[in-house]
């Protein structure tokens, strides 16, 4: 049975308990059937460390003492999901916040520089009410929730962390208690330390976490270096005199097209955006 540190996959399906409606699933199938698919998202079991708050704790609790294999359904009541509706969220924002051709609607979604995310609740002359609580905060919710299995291998483990925060598969590779991370792109420095110091305190068995430095490559330079030929021939480009070249007016840049507008989400069940 699953404890408190373990690593398991899962899969689940969170729906709203009052009107039934899915919000937010991990299984391709379910995805379709509920009409939340979309192309650009993947749809694989992702791998959780319990009791370290990757999924919304009411999930996060179930999980504990359950069999891999096993399904189950679970009601998280809205203290254990996104929280209760907070008063202090809610907030008056100026309409000249509001530029361009962008005219807030109640309803409508809005997202400020400052990373905060709101839904517009009312517009009232200059001045427009947002409420700044999570989309499901005061909602009790229930999760279908399947444990696929149960991860015992480090570096397993290590893979389904990273795959979990970063979104991505690198390459992971662990001898005696070391393991090496490989990133394509690299990972930002104070994102590597970060990770490294949750992956240590959830995965004891590893004492040493680096990230490995891909070479830098020159420009042009991807082969062997160049031959005596090659160098020659250059050297006698170089010899030649310049030859003095009218500037030539660089032309107008085009006018970017605009981009449709595409809802982009984290996972809502989980923790890390909590996907939103």
């Amino acid at each position: 049975m699953l404890k408190k540190g373990d690593f398991a996959e899962i899969v689940f399906t969170g729906r709203i308990k009052e009107s039934g409606k899915a919000f937010d699933t991990n299984d391709k199938e379910s995805a379709k059937k509920e009409g939340l698919f979309s192309e650009n998202s993947r749809y694989d079991p992702i791998a959780v460390c319990i009791g370290e708050g990757d999924v919304v704790k009411g999930l996060d609790e179930a999980l504990e003492g359950k069999e891999a294999g096993k399904e189950f359904k679970v009601e998280v009541p809205a203290e254990k999901a996104f929280g209760k509706k907070d008063a202090k969220m809610y907030k008056l924002v100026p309409a000249s916040v509001f530029k361009g051709e962008m005219q807030p609607v109640p309803g409508m979604p809005v997202n400020f520089n400052n990373g905060m995310n709101g839904t517009v609740k009312t517009v009232s002359g200059g001045r427009i009410l947002v409420d700044f609580n999570h989309p499901l905060a005061g909602q009790d919710l229930i999760y279908d929730c399947k444990i696929i299995k149960h991860i015992t291998d480090d570096a397993e483990k290590l893979k389904g962390f990273l795959k979990y925060y970063l979104g991505a598969e690198p390459s992971v590779e662990v001898k005696e208690g070391k393991a090496v991370i490989t990133a394509k792109p690299e990972v930002p420095e104070p994102i590597q330390k970060a990770l490294i110091d949750k992956a240590k305190s959830r995965i004891p068995g590893l004492k040493e976490i680096v990230f490995f430095k891909l070479p830098e490559q020159s420009e042009g330079k991807l082969g062997a270096p160049a031959t005596k030929e090659v160098k020659k021939e250059e050297s006698k480009k170089e010899e030649k005199p310049a030859v003095k070249e009218e500037a030539k007016t660089p032309a107008a840049p085009k006018k970017a097209a605009a981009k449709s507008s595409e809802r982009s989400e984290g996972r809502i069940g989980t923790q890390v955006t909590n996907k939103a």
